[in-house]
């Protein structure tokens, strides 16, 4: 039973789109021969196979072989399936004792997640390629179904991941499944996700949109590789835990799901006609998916997708060649192309919002609790930038601190990457911190004063001379860090943390603890 209903969206999203010229391969398709589209090497990916497998005998007709370097072009630039990839030595013993009965084992299990197994020798045109790639065979490793991983501002690859690990059918089949990228499918948490998620794609506004709500909080690999599979024909979107949140429940509500025994729940959202809307054009067909439990299987979903999606590549294809419409087939691959520049801008994106994600917020630290814990008792090797401020005459000093300081964090998550969480970004007030102005001689005038401090073995603090921006403290870090500095790091004063004064203690007297700036 699929159930059908209306929906009025929340408002649009303006989200800027970069044009696109191709989607680029691990290797160089040079060897294609004459232009073709996308679509038709998809559409012909059944016949390939067919064909692949008469060619070595005794591997099951779902298992591709590789045999050429054009097979495999083709089948990177056609292909929208996750691919596993065996490599390795053809021996004719070998390949009948082991390789053939592991890889038509292994194939089963892989054909219910829509992930397509292919098999090369390591003396063929792609095993040599590969080979120089890898430097050692055999090797197994696993290809996703879109270009995902930027390499400019228009360009994916389909990067291989190599496996590490025993030759064990269940040990192969969990990393192929953990190995599926979830990047065309975007998590929606509340309404401002959703939005989002409908402003993806503003060339095709009316496109398809696949909406899931699962029963746990992680995505299952059927739908990521279905995803995939259609990442040309339809937005896909997952709202885990739907009634674990509110705000993910009224979504979920909002679409006629009213507790969380009805999960999973797949749904496709097709674009009212304005002429149905009152002319406004912001209301969905909303279509529900059989919830039975045979259903939920790739195959299944796959199924039901395809008998919604019908404007899809395989679709436009098929009519292209049934009528001899060249224009069709145009058609299709410059949707093809939209969409695979499309989703690589997106993990751009998703890059930045990780990036800032793992950024080091600045900390206001108010007690000698929280000034010990975010900058003396770091670990050896760690950093901490402090930033000392009086609010008491300028209202706006920890306001613009904290902004200074998080351009700071961001810098430095550009030159150090995930290692700039070593580096503490501290804010302290004047009240209560008379002692460490003192003892770190920073602050004493009433306008932010920097120090760094570098816990090791002596623990050093440098006090910063130049004017408050975050370029001028990006480069005081520098150069006051062996990873960038051009020579060896001097200067500054030694001193034992412990005995430094508390946040809160009176003024005693300066540090004379030794070192010269």
């Amino acid at each position: 039973m699929r159930e059908a209903m209306k929906w009025n969206r929340p408002a649009m999203w303006k989200l800027r789109m970069i044009a696109v010229v191709g989607v680029l391969l691990l290797v160089s398709c040079s060897g294609f021969g004459a232009p073709r589209t996308s679509a038709e090497g998809a559409s012909d990916s059944a016949e390939q196979r067919a064909s692949s497998a008469d060619s070595t005998s005794g591997f099951s007709p779902i298992v591709f072989t590789f045999d050429s370097l054009n097979s495999y072009q083709q089948h990177m630039s056609f292909s929208f399936n996750p691919l596993v990839l065996f490599l390795f030595d053809h021996s004719p013993q070998v390949v009948v004792e082991f390789w053939q009965p592991f890889i038509n084992s292994f194939s089963l299990a892989m054909e219910k997640f829509g992930i397509d197994v292919a098999h090369t020798d390591t003396t063929s045109e792609v095993g040599q390629k590969l080979g120089e790639v890898l430097g050692r065979a055999p090797a197994i490793l696993f290809y996703q179904g879109v270009g995902d991983t930027p390499v400019s501002s228009d360009k994916g690859l389909k990067v291989p991941i190599p496996y590490q690990g025993g030759l064990g059918l269940q040990n192969i089949t969990m990393w192929a499944l953990a190995s599926i990228s979830p990047s065309v499918v975007q998590r929606v948490h509340n309404d401002a996700d959703l939005a989002r998620f409908f402003a993806l794609y503003p060339k095709y506004p009316n496109m398809p949109r696949v909406i899931f709500f699962p029963t746990k909080n992680y995505t299952d690999a059927g739908f990521l590789t279905v995803s995939q599979h259609f990442s040309c024909d339809a937005g896909f979107a997952v709202v885990p835990d739907a009634f674990l949140h509110d705000e993910a429940t009224a979504i979920a509500r909002r679409y006629g799901v009213a507790n969380a025994t009805e999960l999973p729940v797949l749904l496709v959202l097709n674009k009212a006609p304005a002429a149905e809307d009152g002319g406004v054009g912001e209301s969905d067909y909303v279509v529900r998916m059989n919830g039975t439990t045979s259903e939920w299987s790739y195959a299944g979903v796959k199924a039901f997708l395809d008998e919604q999606l019908v404007d899809n590549i395989e679709a436009l294809v098929a009519k292209a060649r049934a009528t001899q419409d060249a224009k069709i087939l145009a058609v299709a691959e410059k949707r093809r192309m939209y969409m695979a520049a499309a989703l690589v801008e997106r993990q751009f994106d998703v890059a930045e919002e990780e990036r800032l994600r793992l950024a080091v917020e600045p900390v206001v630290v108010k007690d000698q609790a929280a000034w010990a814990e975010h900058c003396l008792q770091l670990p050896k090797g760690h950093k901490c930038i402090v930033v000392f401020v009086d609010s008491t005459l300028d209202p706006a000093a920890q306001t613009n601190a904290a902004r200074v300081l998080s351009i700071v964090s961001i810098k430095l998550m550009e030159m150090l990457a995930l290692e700039a969480r070593t580096v503490s970004l501290v804010i302290v007030e004047r009240e209560n911190s008379d002692a460490l102005r003192s003892y770190f001689d920073a602050g004493q005038n009433g306008y932010p004063d920097v120090v760094l401090i570098s816990l090791g073995r002596p623990t050093r603090y440098y006090n910063y001379v130049g004017s408050f921006s975050a370029e001028g403290i990006i480069q005081f870090f520098a150069s006051h860090d062996p990873r960038f500095a051009k020579g060896e790091v001097r200067g500054g004063y030694a001193f034992i943390p412990r005995m430094a004064p508390k946040l809160g203690s009176p003024a005693e007297h300066g540090n004379d603890d030794g070192g010269d700036l």
